[in-house]
């Protein structure tokens, strides 16, 4: 009885320490596996950008409710403005559902006959129209570029099989898989429903995710494109970005842009300078431009990589 007490103490005293077990040490007959010690290679971490200058970020005064400055290369915010307050993200949405998409339907040369139903979702939209016939890419085009409503819902219809709750439900199972761990989605496009919210933090991931993928990064980055339909009809799309910031010279690769009433204006993106590549978020902003501009040029003047 009494040499039971000591073998439990010290499997007890083990597994508070971290200590070994006696050689062969029971309880109620159920002998003790002896402790391994592993060896762990971790690799290894990316150069932590460092502070410089100290005392400005106070003094960005930015119009965004949220802002985030994230640093690609090392998984670190550099910058936060209630980065986890629950706000709207608008067609930011647009980020997630090419992501899905890109999941479900990775044939970019798919052809897709626009159904009926989806031709005018206001207020942003590529111009669809029932009947046309347009490549996967040529849709993706329509929502990255000129953040089209109904190409998001095309998107969605034709990757979720035709059923769009089954899209939204895949969205925000992605969104889980990544990270987001304050985001909830409610439709393809991020026109206001009450159950969607997001935070800035969880944006920035998303965007880390998306922007890696070549094909959202290329349209992401793209000022203009003219789509022409594949049927007889011959329907030309003009696609303008209203991420005024891409025709700038401050080393924007990739965006995307955003605004519902309940969202204000919001803007996402991918930023890159002297090899360092930045993730800027502002959301709910009066001047989503400035602010982004603001956050950019604070995270190289006071950040250094060296």
């Amino acid at each position: 009885m009494l040499s039971s007490l000591v073998t439990i103490l010290h499997i007890l005293t083990a597994q508070l320490t971290g200590a070994a077990l006696p050689v062969g040490a029971t309880v109620s007959g159920v002998a003790a596996v002896p402790q391994v010690q592993e060896s762990l290679q971790l690799p290894p971490l990316a150069l932590l950008p460092q502070l410089t200058q100290q005392g400005d970020a106070a003094n960005l005064q930015l119009t965004a409710r949220a802002a985030v400055v994230y640093d690609v290369g090392t998984d670190k915010v550099l910058y936060h403005k209630s980065a986890t307050a629950p706000v709207k993200m608008a067609s930011i949405t647009k980020l997630m559902t090419a992501l899905v998409a890109l999941d479900l339907e990775p044939d970019l040369n798919k052809m897709v006959t626009v159904p009926d139903g989806v031709q005018y979702i206001a207020p942003s939209v590529m111009g669809l129209r029932r009947g046309e016939k347009v490549t996967v890419r040529e849709i993706m085009a329509g929502m990255l570029i000129k953040s089209g409503n109904d190409a998001a819902t095309v998107l969605a219809w034709d990757a979720g099989g035709g059923s769009l709750s089954n899209f939204v439900e895949r969205m925000n199972l992605k969104a889980k898989a990544i990270g987001m761990e304050r985001t909830v989605f409610a439709n393809p496009h991020g026109l206001d429903m009450p159950e969607a919210h997001t935070t800035a933090e969880d944006v920035a991931r998303m965007a880390s995710f998306a922007f890696k993928n070549p094909v959202v990064r290329e349209l992401g980055g793209t000022r203009s494109m003219t789509v022409v339909s594949h049927d007889n009809s011959r329907t030309t799309h003009y696609l303008v970005n209203s991420d005024k910031l891409l025709a700038e010279n401050i080393g924007i690769v990739a965006g995307k842009t955003g605004f519902t009433d309940e969202a204000g204006l919001c803007l996402v993106v991918l930023v890159e300078r002297n090899g360092h590549q930045i993730i800027s978020v502002v959301l709910g902003s009066e001047d989503r431009a400035e602010d982004s501009r603001r956050l950019i040029d604070w995270t190289y003047n006071h950040f250094n990589w060296n």
